[in-house]
């Protein structure tokens, strides 16, 4: 692994940004240009790690960095995945903040000086705010709809939070300290592990604070991303692995038994459960995947009880399978079309 910045680099940042690169070269300067906002550039620190990309992304990285030399810092490192590049961001991370960047998306300028603005301003152990989809090869950008409207603008307790929270990456700001007091590692070679990230930090939220300000653009549509039905499917057994590694985590840290100050934590796992049982009736309807979505079930009861039940309170498809005894599986298997 290679480290390229300016070893003298104010320290002092309010706001961590770590972007994992790969193979985005007709990306990243969009992406990196999204960061360049002069009124915040001392308070922030943006770190690009190169995962072994084969294109001009390191070197388009390392031209950034060259630039605004107190700004952006470089990493670069052999192929590993996603996971191993939040790994890397999170070692060396100074800001009070830290935020996910997925290297070919981008932040709405105006929403990131407000929030910046707002970490200042705020103690709160994470920061929740909404986010635009925007369909890939035009214009075209829709404002999430959150489940957590009433919350907008207040800073709340977390065990005071009634809704379901389905947070992810494109809406999360976490305090780092919460990284450097719980020190985690996602693994390597497996996707969807931003799913580990939000678990291990939203799991030690005590507050809350919710912003209406749109900041992060996730790009919607680009052939090869890993959230479209054929990725689902072609990687299912990564989804179904960081699901076991979700429930283990919670039985092995007794979460359990801090429901009612953890809820929204509950809550997303709750959620991640859901879109693990779809992404199994996502697959040709067979024995074996009806066979597989019945150890999940069977595990989770067991040792995860409150993700178990939350699958069946937000999931009409679970409820439908659990009420049925899973014969319901040969009429819905192989026909979802959604995952989330």
């Amino acid at each position: 692994m290679r480290i390229f910045w300016k070893e003298n680099i104010q320290m002092n940042k309010t706001l961590t940004v770590s972007i994992a690169s790969y193979n985005i070269e007709p990306y990243i300067r969009n992406t990196l240009d999204s960061c360049i906002i002069p009124e915040i550039m001392d308070d922030i620190e943006v770190i690009v790690v190169n995962d072994g990309s084969k294109d001009n992304t390191l070197a388009i990285a390392k031209e950034y960095a060259e630039k605004y030399p107190n700004t952006i810092r470089v990493i670069d490192k052999e192929n590993g995945g996603y996971g191993t590049t939040v790994n890397a961001s999170m070692k060396v991370a100074n800001g009070k903040y830290f935020k996910l960047l997925d290297g070919d998306d981008w932040f709405d300028k105006g929403g990131l000086k407000s929030l910046v603005d707002q970490l200042k301003k705020t103690d709160a152990d994470y920061v929740i705010s909404r986010y635009y989809k925007v369909r890939d090869g035009s214009n075209e950008k829709t404002i999430n709809s959150p489940s957590w409207k009433e919350y907008e603008g207040q800073l709340v307790d977390t065990k005071c939070i009634n809704t379901r929270l389905d947070t992810g990456i494109w809406q999360s700001t976490v305090k780092t300290q919460i990284i450097k007091n719980y020190s985690f590692e996602l693994p390597g070679k497996r996707l969807y592990t931003d799913q580990l990230f939000i678990i291990n930090t939203l799991s030690h939220a005590r507050s809350i604070l919710f912003l209406s300000e749109p900041v992060y653009c996730y790009r919607v549509g680009r052939d090869g991303q890993s959230v479209t039905r054929e990725n689902r499917i072609k990687h299912c057994q990564d989804a179904i692995d960081n699901m076991y590694d979700i429930i283990d985590y919670c039985e092995k840290t007794n979460l359990q038994d801090q429901y009612n100050e953890r809820k929204p934590f509950f809550t997303r796992c709750g959620g991640y459960y859901i879109a693990a049982i779809k992404t199994y009736l996502l697959l040709p309807a067979s024995r074996e995947t009806l066979n597989n979505i019945k150890q999940l079930e069977t595990y989770a009861k067991k040792h995860a009880p409150e993700i178990y039940i939350k699958g069946f309170k937000y999931s009409k498809k679970i409820m439908l399978l659990r009420s049925t005894l899973y014969l319901s599986y040969w009429l819905i298997g192989g026909k979802e079309r959604n995952w989330e």
